[in-house]
């Protein structure tokens, strides 16, 4: 079963995405160990902030403009529409690092973060607007098949970023230290994808973008602004909500456990997830018009996912808080705690990520954004009831997690509906899912 997983076209570049991501997370991955000794959980916690804080504006920096770029049949309109968007991630970029600016005080008063942060705070519109570029052009390297430069981009980012982080814990810089490498990372990530930007519009004599031109191709976008963008920003403030909400109610040590129980549940979602998720969107806008083959490729992409999944998932869930006492210290035993708890959610973020492009394949951005802001709601009052209960962080993270999985199964179900997916083979996967899934949970509680 597993020599069928990857023969097609579609698997070859999926294998070579895969390949870079593979890479970029045995990286940290081998370092962690070193780093969680060299920097404190409170300093863990701070870059947390730092890291929740530039995902959820680098969401709306674009607009999502760089969504589209994989929609022009020109690659010249495809290269104007990319430069529109890198302009427009540059012009709220700026309007941010004003908003932070002036409400800097209050800000690090809320996160806890007088002391991590700091002036280091003035480097989060830098960092959105990195973390967008890339996002850009990483999308049309997409366009172009320039699968193995986003492979090396990965390697690079991470090769940069922690042997930065490396180097600063060294010679004891641990409260920036973390901060600057992240940064380091998306700047060397950036310089690897730029190239074949520039490469085509060389090719195309591209020059200049006319004002008149960039508020048209805008304008004739603006579905993505409208709909994709907030969504995209609620899915990942959703993501995030744990996060960015825990040094609030608890500590920003607490957050630093919960930063590495994530890192660490992250990986397969980072190595093979994305990567299917960027190759099925474009081979989706490819099929858009056509729902058998729409239907047929995602079930090839569910199987894959449950297969590949369920193996990191069994293996946390059996021994969370073993293998992170033992890699990472015994300081760091609670986010092993952390991390078997969220483990089947992040499973399930694994195995409904790729297919949810499909709402933007067949236009129903405004039924993902309908989605996103029952979730980002219910999220919030699963946690400020917990906040009024004074639940244990434990209990926190649990509920929160049961909630957030049971919202990505509901989503899932829509979104095969919406194709008129033959729910009997599901049915049978899920079960088996849930049985197995619960099965092992009550064996790790004994």
């Amino acid at each position: 079963m597993f020599q069928q997983l990857f023969k097609s076209k579609n698997n070859s570049s999926i294998l070579k995405l895969s390949f870079g991501s593979i890479i970029s997370q045995v990286i940290p991955f081998l370092l962690m160990p070193i780093l969680t000794r060299l920097y404190s959980p409170q300093e863990f916690g701070g870059l947390a902030i730092f890291i929740s804080i530039t995902l959820i504006f680098a969401e709306i920096v674009t607009g999502k403009y760089e969504m589209a770029i994989l929609l022009p049949k020109k690659t010249l309109t495809a290269i104007e529409l990319t430069t529109s968007t890198i302009y427009f991630n540059l012009i709220l970029s700026f309007i941010l690092f004003i908003l932070i600016s002036i409400f800097k005080t209050p800000f690090l008063n809320a996160f806890d973060q007088d002391e991590v942060l700091n002036n280091w705070v003035y480097l989060i519109p830098i960092a959105v607007f990195l973390n967008a570029l890339y996002e850009i052009l990483k999308d049309f390297s997409l366009r172009m098949n320039s699968y193995t430069i986003i492979s090396k981009s990965y390697i690079t980012r991470s090769t940069f970023g922690n042997t930065a982080q490396l180097i600063l814990g060294i010679l004891k810089y641990t409260t920036s230290g973390l901060i600057v490498g992240n940064l380091l990372s998306q700047i060397a990530a950036n310089t690897q994808v730029l190239r074949i930007f520039l490469q085509e519009k060389k090719l195309k004599n591209f020059k200049k973008l006319k004002f008149n031109r960039f508020i048209s191709l805008l304008n004739q976008y603006k579905d993505f602004p409208l709909y994709s963008m907030p969504s995209s920003v609620l899915t990942t403030l959703s993501n995030q909500l744990l996060l960015i909400t825990l040094p609030i109610i608890f500590s920003s040590n607490i957050a630093g456990f919960y930063l590495l129980a994530q890192r660490i549940a992250n990986i397969p979602i980072s190595i093979i997830s994305n990567s299917i998720r960027q190759v099925a969107y474009k081979e989706y806008s490819e099929i858009q018009n056509d729902v058998d083959a729409l239907r047929k490729k995602t079930w090839e992409i569910l199987t894959k996912a449950f297969i590949i999944g369920i193996i990191p998932t069994i293996i946390l869930m059996f021994t969370g808080q073993i293998l992170f006492r033992f890699a990472f210290g015994a300081q760091w035993a609670m986010a092993g705690v952390f991390a078997q708890i969220i483990s089947i959610w992040y499973l399930m973020v694994f195995i409904s990520g790729p297919i949810s492009n499909l709402l933007i394949v067949i236009k129903k951005q405004h039924k993902a954004l309908i989605f996103q802001i029952i979730s980002f709601c219910l999220k919030s009052l699963c946690l400020y009831y917990c906040y009024l209960k004074h639940y244990s962080i434990l209990i926190t993270i649990i509920t929160f997690s049961i909630i957030s999985t049971i919202l990505l199964m509901v989503l899932m179900v829509y979104i095969l509906n919406l194709i008129k997916f033959n729910f009997n083979k599901l049915a049978i996967y899920l079960f088996t899912l849930i049985t197995v899934l619960c099965f092992i949970y009550l064996i790790s509680l004994l």
